[in-house]
């Protein structure tokens, strides 16, 4: 939880979370996914500070836990592995400040905005549905806003713009991409590098 002080790490095996935050606003900001093979509290952890944000099951989840001192002596002994956590957290700074910018930058348009997001879950967690990539999150339109800074409205009209064009369809907390190479053309470059990773 949010400001707790405890320091374990966990190493999701199966299932995936959403690690939200309390808005200034009020209600809960959707910041990131994490699913299989992900670490969760490592920042807490290195930094020995309370958690930043709230880690929530979104499916049943099977997780590794890892005491903060087994944690941080087990980096110390493998520089590889020391290494390997150091670029995940770049990634998620990286990731988080891309979306901090797409949310400030008010000249991009919301199906541009959501378009990116849709990339990124892509990248993360996809799998194949026929001819398109499904996404194994299940994520309603209010996650799928705030993922994307932007209101419910502005998703529900850039969702229909998406699928007039043959670029997705969606279903009950399912999407499913139809053309990859488009979305991407949408989300601009970078987004898209042709080989996006399956899990």
């Amino acid at each position: 939880m949010e400001g707790d002080t405890s320091k374990h790490v966990l190493v999701l095996h199966t299932g995936w979370v959403k690690v939200v935050a309390e808005a200034e606003e009020g209600g809960q900001a959707l910041l990131a996914l994490r699913s299989r093979g992900d670490l969760v509290g490592e920042q807490a952890a290195l930094e020995n500070e309370p958690r930043s944000a709230s880690v929530i099951s979104a499916s049943p989840v099977m997780a590794y836990v890892i005491p903060q001192e087994a944690f941080l002596r087990y980096l110390a002994d493998h520089p590889d592995v020391h290494l390997a956590v150091t670029r995940v957290l770049s990634a998620k700074l990286r990731s988080a400040t891309r979306r901090r910018v797409d949310v400030d930058f008010s000249k991009l348009f919301a199906h541009v905005r959501l378009a990116r997001v849709l990339c990124e879950l892509a990248r993360k967690n996809s799998r194949p549905a026929g001819a398109g990539t499904e996404l194994r999150y299940a994520l309603s339109q209010p996650e799928l806003a705030a993922m994307a800074g932007v209101s419910e409205p502005s998703v529900q009209r850039a969702l229909r713009k998406l699928r007039d064009g043959g670029v997705l369809d969606t279903g009950y907390r399912r999407i499913i991409i139809r053309d990859m190479a488009a979305l991407g053309g949408i989300a601009g470059p970078g987004w898209y590098s042709g080989q996006e990773s399956i899990r």
